[in-house]
């Protein structure tokens, strides 16, 4: 009987958050059929055009508390990720990325939704249409407008207690990383993929690098430098075929975006102590590439940290062998 009550009382509501979640579903569909998912249109428009949809919608149904207007562009938001998640379409790291600007931007365009106090039903009639058009015009305009391309730089650097021989042994080929020897974090259950080992087809300039990774993924690395107990350098192809069939892998991975360029060891010696740098450069082209480059900074810090911590685990424990 309550929960009878509960949705005749809220049947508006509930309408229209399930309306703002399958309107962000088809324009999912939509963008990503057409590549178009870190385009603005996609990041920035849909999200304020779920948080306005319900506040559009209600007719006679009043919002007594600011506090609603917080909680029902999450639940709109929440109910086209659980959708989204349910039929494959995005995975765990890909709705954390979309969750800020999702739940920021549904959130403030409800607030001035209510400041405008839109009450006749035929302005908002007119205001909701224009509001679920927006995408069809903006989107094929914002192709005209050319999306700028940068390069990123993350590096780490770690003290190991063991000789340059040691540390440059433990770079160039990784035997096989246990799953116990790394300390997996909170990325690792998200779906973002763990190094596995790394082999060399020879040891020098033009040899080829396989990176292995968890899942079966894998990277093709060619050295490009190749200076023994202080440097070696290389450039990165994912490898097609080795593709996971989780979102981010699709998404990300092998987007129009995002590319990985190079990883670069440097083993350097200071005050007789000797450290040792991982540099790792990257690609983004969108017209976003400061959010982009937040996440992939990010995780590129905590992929080399963990990384790091391997090899230096691995070479002090060697060193108390010998």
């Amino acid at each position: 009987m309550k929960a009878k009550n509960f949705l005749k009382k809220h049947k508006i509501l509930i309408v229209s958050v399930l309306i703002s979640a399958v309107y962000g579903l088809v324009a999912r569909l939509g963008f990503g059929l057409f590549h178009k998912m870190n385009s603005i249109s996609y990041l920035v428009v849909i999200p304020i055009i779920m948080g306005a949809i319900p506040q559009l919608i209600k007719t006679s149904v009043k919002r007594k508390a600011y506090l609603d207007l917080l909680f029902i562009p999450w639940i709109s938001v929440l109910t086209f990720f659980v959708i989204t998640y349910a039929f494959k379409l995005e995975g765990f790291i890909c709705l954390l990325i979309l969750a800020l600007p999702f739940i920021v931007l549904g959130t403030l365009i409800a607030f001035i939704v209510r400041i405008f106090k839109i009450n006749s039903v035929q302005r908002k009639k007119k205001t909701l249409i224009s509001f679920l058009l927006l995408p069809v015009f903006l989107s094929p305009m914002e192709d005209y407008i050319p999306s700028p391309s940068k390069d990123y730089t993350v590096r780490n650097e770690v003290e190991i207690l063991a000789s340059k021989q040691v540390i440059w042994d433990h770079i160039i080929e990784v035997d096989q990383i246990d799953e116990k020897e790394y300390n997996a974090g909170a990325f690792q259950y998200l779906g973002i993929p763990r190094p596995i080992e790394a082999s060399v087809s020879y040891k020098g300039v033009g040899a080829t690098r396989i990176g292995k990774f968890s899942g079966g993924l894998k990277f093709v690395e060619i050295i490009e430098t190749f200076k023994p107990l202080e440097e070696a350098e290389f450039s990165i192809q994912l490898d097609e075929k080795s593709l996971r069939k989780i979102a981010f892998d699709h998404h990300v991975l092998n987007g129009n975006y995002f590319h990985f360029n190079t990883a670069k060891y440097r083993i350097k010696s200071r005050e007789g102590k000797h450290f040792l740098s991982l540099e790792s450069s990257y690609y983004l082209r969108s017209k976003l590439n400061f959010y982009g480059a937040f996440w992939g900074n990010w995780m590129l810090e905590d992929f080399q940290g963990r990384l790091l911590a391997v090899i230096k685990n691995r070479c002090e424990l060697k060193t108390n062998e010998l």
